[in-house]
C-alpha cells in the first residue's frame, strides 16, 4: 500500500511538472471568475493568498488574469508571493513584464524581475561569488554629459537622484535583454527618480532601437532636474532627422508652458483661484493612468503644486484613486498649502480608513494653526 502510494505522489508531482512546464491552455474566463471569487471569499489576505496558490497547479493562467488576481491584494507582499508562485504556469510568459504594472513599489518589480530571470535560467554570476553591494561598472557611450554642478535653470524637480545611487540602481535594467522590458523599467525608473539630463542620456544609450530612445526621451523631459540642459539628449541619436524631432519636441513643451504661465496670469488677476472641472477630470486620469503607488504620490504632488487652486472636494476626490491610507495621507498633508478652503480642510479626514490614519490628520491640521 506504501509503495502504491509513494508512486501516486511521484506521478503526480511529474504530471504537474510537465503541466506547468508546457502550459498553453489558459482557464476559460467564466471559470477564472469563479475562481476569483472563491480567492475573496477566503479573507484575510493571508488565506486569500493560500487558497489562491493551492489551486494554481490546476489552472493555465493569461498575464491578464494574474492581474485580476493580485488586484485582490491590498500589500506589496502578498502580490510578490503569488507572482512567484503562479510564474511557472503563465501561458503567455512574454506578456509577464505587464505584471509588474500591479505593484506599489518598485523594489518589489525588481525582486520579481529577478525571480523570473533565474527562472528562466539567466543567472548572474554563475562562475564567481561577487560582494552584493559592488556596483558592477556599466560603460556608456562617450557622449558629452552636461554638468549640474552650476546649474541654476529652469527643474522639473528638488533634489537629483546622486549619481552613485542611480548606478546601484540601474544594474537590474543593463541586465535586461529586450527593449520593451527595458524600457518600460526605464519608464518606471525617471517617474520614481529625479533624474539629470546626463543620467537620462545613460538609460537612452542602453536601448538599441531609436524608436525605443525617442519615446523614452520624450517622456523623461516631465522628469529631468535640469530642463536646460535637456537638448544635449539629442546625442543619443545616430541620424538628424531623430535629432530635429527631439529637439522640435523640447522647444514645443518650453514654449507651451511659457504660454500655460501667461495664461495663469492672467485668469488669476481676473478669476477666483480653482481648477475647472475639465481640466480636473484630466488631471485625476494622469494620476490613476501612473503606474505604481509611489510614482502616483508623486504624480499628485506635482498636479497639486501646478495648479494650486483646488477645492476640498478635489483633494477628496484626488485621494479617493489610492489604495493604502499612508499614500492618501502624504498627499492629504502636501495639498493642504493649495487648497482654497482650508477652512473646511478637516472633512478630508471622511477619505481614511483607519482611525489611526484620521488621527494622524487630525493632529496635522492642528499643527497649522
Amino acid at each position: 500500500m506504501k509503495k502504491t502510494l509513494t508512486i501516486s505522489i511521484v506521478l503526480l508531482v511529474l504530471a504537474n511538472s510537465i503541466f506547468s512546464q508546457n502550459c498553453k491552455t489558459t482557464l476559460p474566463n467564466f471559470e477564472f471568475q469563479k475562481l476569483k471569487s472563491q480567492i475573496t471569499l477566503q479573507k484575510p489576505e493571508n488565506n486569500m493568498l493560500n487558497y489562491a496558490k493551492q489551486t494554481i497547479g490546476n489552472y493555465c493562467f493569461t498575464c491578464a488574469q494574474v492581474k485580476e488576481v493580485l488586484a485582490l491584494f491590498s500589500s506589496d507582499y502578498y502580490r510578490l508571493d503569488y507572482a512567484m508562485s503562479v510564474y511557472a504556469n503563465v501561458s503567455d510568459k512574454e506578456n509577464f513584464y505587464d505584471v509588474y504594472d500591479s505593484f506599489a513599489y518598485f523594489s518589489n518589480v525588481f525582486r520579481l524581475h529577478d525571480y523570473v530571470n533565474q527562472s528562466k535560467g539567466v543567472h548572474p554570476n554563475n562562475n564567481t561569488k561577487k560582494d552584493p553591494h559592488v556596483v558592477e561598472e556599466i560603460v556608456f557611450p562617450k557622449y558629452e554629459y552636461p554638468s549640474i554642478d552650476t546649474y541654476n535653470g529652469k527643474t522639473n524637480c528638488s533634489l537629483p537622484l546622486p549619481d552613485t545611487d542611480f548606478m546601484s540602481r540601474i544594474q537590474i535594467i543593463a541586465r535586461e535583454k529586450k527593449d520593451q522590458t527595458k524600457s518600460a523599467l526605464l519608464s518606471q525608473f525617471v517617474k520614481d527618480n529625479c533624474v539629470t539630463t546626463a543620467q537620462v542620456m545613460k538609460l537612452a544609450s542602453m536601448l538599441s532601437l531609436e524608436t525605443s530612445r525617442m519615446t523614452f526621451a520624450k517622456e523623461a523631459l516631465t522628469y529631468v532636474y535640469d530642463m536646460g540642459n535637456y537638448k544635449q539628449i539629442g546625442q543619443v541619436f545616430s541620424t538628424m532627422p531623430y535629432k530635429k524631432e527631439i529637439w522640435n519636441f523640447i522647444d514645443n513643451k518650453q514654449n507651451n508652458q511659457q504660454d500655460n504661465s501667461q495664461n495663469d496670469v492672467i485668469e488669476n488677476n481676473t478669476k477666483p483661484c480653482e481648477v475647472a472641472a475639465q481640466d480636473f477630470e484630466l488631471i485625476k486620469s494622469y494620476i490613476v493612468n501612473t503606474s505604481f503607488e509611489s510614482a502616483k504620490v508623486n504624480a499628485a504632488k506635482q498636479q497639486l503644486k501646478s495648479r494650486n487652486c483646488f477645492s476640498v472636494a478635489q483633494i477628496s476626490d484626488i485621494l479617493a484613486i489610492f489604495t493604502f491610507d499612508d499614500s492618501k495621507l502624504e498627499v492629504a498633508k502636501f495639498g493642504y498649502d493649495y487648497c482654497n478652503q482650508q477652512n473646511e480642510y478637516l472633512k478630508i479626514s471622511d477619505t481614511f480608513s483607519f482611525s489611526t490614519s484620521k488621527d494622524a490628520f487630525i493632529n496635522f491640521l492642528k499643527g497649522k494653526k
